[in-house]
Formats: structure tokens, sequence, C-alpha cells
């Protein structure tokens, strides 16, 4: 019997004969080595890259709150220049989003990067004192240079999925993706610390200007790096194509078919004329009026409704908001991914939960134990349906226009935010029904959401 004890590890390590290296080995093994640290490589860069694109993503958000409570700017002013952004990166994940697929994926995601923290930081320059005389003059200048960022801010999602798509096989692809999803929740929530943070060290120097200073050197510098360390593909390094190494069919491909026809004959037969990827889109619509119409309207909800405290407890709540998505969002995807090739009946499982979670909320008698958490879980059940989302309409349309899907996924997501979850909720519903309208509409769009996604059940991943 093997001789066992506490001490063992202290024992020199024993190498097997087949575990040495020799001529036959040294090959794969410096291949395997290689391969894995610039795929390690690869996705640090676009994690933390996505994530310190919502540095300055969230700073009209912090910084034009904070001008709305000191009364330099009306909410008016606020919601008009924040509006901007948001119509801006909707128009523009359009336009830019099938230069993913045909384009140098690293320098659009770094460049893009790097000249969003140029314009954060021009965008601090007009609200300096001596520019900033008349706030009409300045609130047009913030909509000029907010339209320019939310359209550079369009090169940061679909790039960085192309580049995972690019260097991981289909099951470590799909891990990547949903861990590279809480990336913008990580940054959106780091965004508030990152921005008043910047006003405590440089406020006496700089006055307004200093909330944009270390969120756009943090861009600028960070969009640098990731140019010079990211590669769109393992070829650039001498390395053999994900397809070549891991012997794998891409997806879309047939066997022994080589894909050489035009851009737009995949646009046409993998995306227009796949009726999976329009009921995708329907489905992430009706999901992001969940997600975002809770995300704008929940703080006012607690306020009129049950009487919370906004100005002290909102930082709170958001911050919860995005702790719910983060964790549901790994420990409900990552296992799915890893035991089960069927996603959709997950994304009704969270819709259904989703949609019990906003009636229980909606109904809940004041002063209710339990409604915070009952807010974390909610915000983490509308999240984990957008991620899935995200990898079958990769998964189901075919690896020459995965970004131009991811793209046009994209666009409905944000029609739901800007159109619905905003426009017809606070124009339509909220000033003659009350939240006793906003709910049922909430209810509605995860019950659409349902429906359009039931017909995909049966769809399985890729291996």
């Amino acid at each position: 019997m093997k001789n066992r004890s506490w001490f063992n590890f202290l024992n020199p390590k024993i190498v097997d004969e087949k575990d040495k290296l020799s001529e036959k080995n040294l090959y794969d093994f410096i291949l395997k080595n290689e391969y894995k640290k610039r795929q390690e490589y690869n996705f640090l860069m676009v994690f933390f890259g996505y994530m310190v694109y919502y540095f300055t993503r969230k700073q009209w958000s912090v910084f034009g709150s904070e001008m709305a409570n000191q009364h330099i700017i009306t909410d008016t002013q606020y919601a008009l220049v924040g509006l901007c952004s948001s119509v801006a990166y909707g128009i523009s994940k359009f336009v830019t989003s099938p230069l993913s697929d045909i384009k140098s994926n690293r320098w659009l995601f770094g460049l893009g990067l790097s000249i969003t923290g140029v314009v954060n930081i021009l965008l601090g320059v007009v609200w300096l004192d001596k520019f900033a005389s008349s706030i009409t003059t300045t609130i047009v200048l913030s909509c000029i240079f907010l339209i320019i960022k939310g359209f550079i801010d369009s090169f940061g999602a679909n790039p960085a999925l192309r580049l995972i798509y690019n260097f991981f096989n289909h099951k470590s692809r799909r891990y990547r993706v949903i861990v590279w999803d809480i990336a913008h929740n990580i940054g959106g929530a780091l965004a508030a610390f990152i921005i008043t943070g910047s006003f405590t060290i440089f406020g006496g120097q700089f006055g307004r200007l200093a909330y944009f200073i270390i969120p756009s050197v943090i861009s600028i510098v960070f969009g640098i790096v990731i140019i010079l360390v990211a590669r769109d593909r393992p070829e650039e390094l001498g390395l053999p194509s994900v397809q070549e190494y891991y012997n794998l069919e891409l997806i879309g491909s047939k066997k022994g078919e080589v894909d050489d026809k035009p851009y737009s004959y995949y646009v046409k037969e993998y995306i227009i004329k796949n009726h999976y990827i329009w009921l995708l889109v329907i489905a992430n619509l009706c999901n992001y009026i969940l997600r975002m119409g809770i995300g704008d309207w929940s703080f006012r909800f607690f306020k009129e409704v049950h009487d919370f405290d906004i100005k002290k407890e909102a930082k709170y709540l958001y911050s919860l908001f995005e702790i719910g998505a983060v964790v549901l969002t790994l420990s409900i995807g990552l296992p799915v991914n890893k035991y089960f090739k069927k996603f959709v009946p997950i994304i009704v499982l969270c819709l259904l939960l989703g949609t019990g979670s906003i009636v229980g909320l909606w109904l809940a008698p004041k002063g209710a134990v339990g409604q915070i958490g009952l807010f974390i879980f909610l915000a983490g059940v509308v999240y984990v349906p957008q991620c899935f989302f995200k990898l079958l309409a990769v998964e189901l349309s075919h690896h020459r226009v995965v970004g131009t899907v991811s793209g046009i996924l994209g666009i409905a997501g944000y029609a739901g935010d800007a159109l619905f979850s905003k426009v017809v909720i606070g124009i339509g519903i909220k000033p003659y029904l009350g939240f006793n309208g906003i709910f049922p509409f909430f209810i509605a769009a995860g019950i659409l959401a349902i429906l359009v996604i039931l017909p995909m059940w049966n769809k399985k991943a890729s291996q």
C-alpha cells in the first residue's frame, strides 16, 4: 500500500517517462502552451477593455445627474443629452456592426476605446467655468460630443465578440462569452466610484473637468494596450487557425464547402432569410423592455409607492441591481453551458421567473419583507436571457456574420430601451396610468418574449 502522509506534498514530484519532453512531443507542447497563452491574452484584453468602455459610457449618467442635483441644469436638459447618446449608439450599431466581420477588430476595439477617452475629455472641457458661461451652448456642445461618443462606443461589443470567436472552440467560446458578458456590469458598478473619485482627487485644481480625467486617461491608455497586445486571429502569430487547431467545423459551414462567397450573400441567407434570428430580435427587444424598464423605473417605484429615500439609497439599489446580474449570470449561465445542449428552456424559465418577480414586486404590500431580495433576483434573471440570446444568434447564423448578427440583436435591444422603456412608458403610460399601467406592460413584454422563443425549444448548441 502506498505510504500516505500529511507531508507528502513536501516530497519532490516524480516525473513519469511519458511526461518528459522529447523530439516527438516538443512541438505539441510548445504549440499548446503558446495557443493557451494567446487565448488568455486576447480574453483579458476583451474583458477588461469592455469593462473600461463603461467607465466613459456612464460618464453622463453620473456627471449629468450631479449637475441636475445642483440645479445647474434641468431634468429635461439632463434627459435630452442622455437621449442623444442612446440614439446615436443604437443607430451606429446598425452602421458599424458589419465592420467587425470585415475589418481588424483589435484596431476597432482598441482605437474606439482610446478615441472615446479623448472625446470624454473634450466633453469635460466644455463644462469648465470659462466655457460654460452660457448653459444653452454647453448643452448643445454636450449633445454633439455625446453623439460622437455614442457612435464610437459601438466599437465595443461586436469587435469583442468577434475576438473571442476567432480564438476559441465552440464550448470554450460560449463559456468565455458568458464570463465576458458580466464585464459591463462590473464596469457600470465601478464607474460611479471612479468618476466621483476623479473629482475628489483633481477637483480643486481642474473644477468640473476633474470628473472626466481618470476615466478618460484609463480609456486612452487601455485602448493602446489592446492594440499592442490583442490579435485578430491566431494565424497572425504563426499559429494554426481555430478551425485547424481544434479540427472543428465553423458555425454555418458545411463539410467540404469553401466559404468564399461575398459578405452580402451571408447576410442575406443567414440573417435576412433566417426567421430564427428575427424571433430572437423580438425576444431580445421584449427582454430589454424588462431589463432597462426595471432599471429606469424601479427607483421611482420604490420612492413613490414604498417611500424609499432615493437620494440616500439609489446608489446602493443600483449596485445591488448589478450584483444580482453578475451572480445569476455566472451561477446559471456557466452550468447550463457545461451540462446542457439546449439554451431555450433555461431562457424560458428565466423569463417566467422574471415575469413572476415583476408581479410580486408590483403586488407586494407597502413595507413587505423581501422586496429588495426580489429586486436583486429580478435583476439577475432578466440578464441571463440577454446573454443567451447573443449565443443563440451566433449559433444559428454563420461564422462570416458573427458581428453583424450581434449588432442587429443589439439594435433591437436598444429600441426596447430608448423607444419603449423611456418614450412609451415615460410619455404614454406613466402620466396616465402610473405604475398600475407600467407593470402590466412589463408583464406583457415578458409573456411575448416567451411566446416568440418557444418555436426554438429544440435548437441545440454546436459541439
